[in-house]
């Protein structure tokens, strides 16, 4: 891809090849304005199948370090964020997790709030209604101020597993970001 796309999503993924494939797997189709970067501690035959299933994703391995601290361990989705994010080429980066599944208008409710000059862009995270009882208890814990539906227009939270910013921001503030966002 020579040309810049529109939009990079980055995909920080600590799950699993399950919950990566699942969340790989609700992507609307790809036009060639969208770029997909998928940060990952994956390694071996599960990173070798998705790159097949999934060829135009761009994957960005980190080797699993199990001598990392509990609490290293906890914040590798923020490295991983970081790592994708300094690779992103689209005018707008769109960010989220491989729990999320993604709704078919995901992308494009990123671009309109965009274009209608949002320098930030968010919306709601919602759980499925039959989810196990410990993820209802990490999503009331993380996710509850984010739940459907949310007032439109300025709010004073936004998650990480639902945001989108201009990339010339992000580039502005590169030196916040570049070891752990």
């Amino acid at each position: 891809m020579s040309q810049c796309p529109d939009i990079s999503l980055v995909i920080a993924s600590v799950g699993g090849p399950e919950l990566l494939e699942r969340c790989l797997g609700t992507l609307p189709p790809l036009s060639g304005d969208v770029e997909v970067l998928v940060a990952c501690v994956l390694g071996g035959a599960d990173l070798t199948v998705l790159r097949r299933k999934y060829p135009g994703v761009i994957f960005l391995q980190v080797v699993k370090d199990d001598s990392l601290s509990l609490r290293q361990r906890e914040c590798m989705v923020f490295r991983l964020r970081s790592l994708a994010a300094a690779r992103c080429r689209g005018r707008i980066v769109v960010m989220t997790e491989d729990h999320v599944r993604l709704p078919r208008t995901w992308l494009s409710g990123h671009r309109r709030g965009h274009q209608h000059g949002a320098r930030l862009v968010g919306g709601p995270v919602d759980l499925p209604r039959h989810s196990p009882l410990k993820s209802w208890a990490l999503y009331f814990c993380e996710y509850v101020q984010l739940m459907s539906p949310m007032d439109r227009g300025r709010t004073s939270y936004l998650s990480g597993v639902n945001i989108s910013y201009r990339l010339s921001d992000l580039q502005a503030c590169r030196d916040v970001w570049a070891a752990t966002f």
